[in-house]
């Protein structure tokens, strides 16, 4: 199953939460869309096999926006997140140039395309002259 983060309130779901509150049922805090894929795979015969655990994460990879939305392990119960935010960090682009971008782009899910990483890459070494924090890059 497939949503949005959890700490991501939705405008699908500010909208819904409206129309709830409008006909009466003012404890709804929030409701959200998502959506459910089923992966399977067949043999050269034609019969159902398990799919190995590398392939259906290829697949789920394929199928959301790393930077909205999640895949949940198991049906939620709650939209509540117990998680400490990160802290600030900078990327070093003024030292490793383009390849920080490129790790950062990778571990924090950013979604930045080569364009992107050659834009912010030049605009933080050349004209800023100095590295971008990780709540900048976000």
């Amino acid at each position: 199953e497939i949503g949005p983060r959890l700490n991501f309130c939705t405008s699908w779901s500010t909208n819904a939460v409206s129309v709830c509150k409008a006909a009466g049922l003012t404890k709804i805090e929030r409701m959200e869309q998502s959506v459910r894929t089923l992966i399977t795979a067949l043999d050269s015969d034609g019969q159902a096999v398990a799919v190995p655990r590398d392939v259906e994460e290829q697949c789920v990879s394929l199928l959301h926006d790393r930077m909205t939305e999640c895949r949940y392990a198991a049906p939620l119960m709650s939209f509540r997140v117990n998680v400490n935010p990160r802290e600030v960090f900078d990327i070093d682009i003024t030292g490793r140039g383009r390849a920080a971008l490129e790790e950062a782009n990778r571990d924090m899910g950013l979604a930045l395309d080569s364009w992107d990483l050659d834009f912010y890459t030049g605009m933080f070494r050349d004209t800023l002259k100095r590295n971008p924090t990780s709540v900048e890059c976000f």
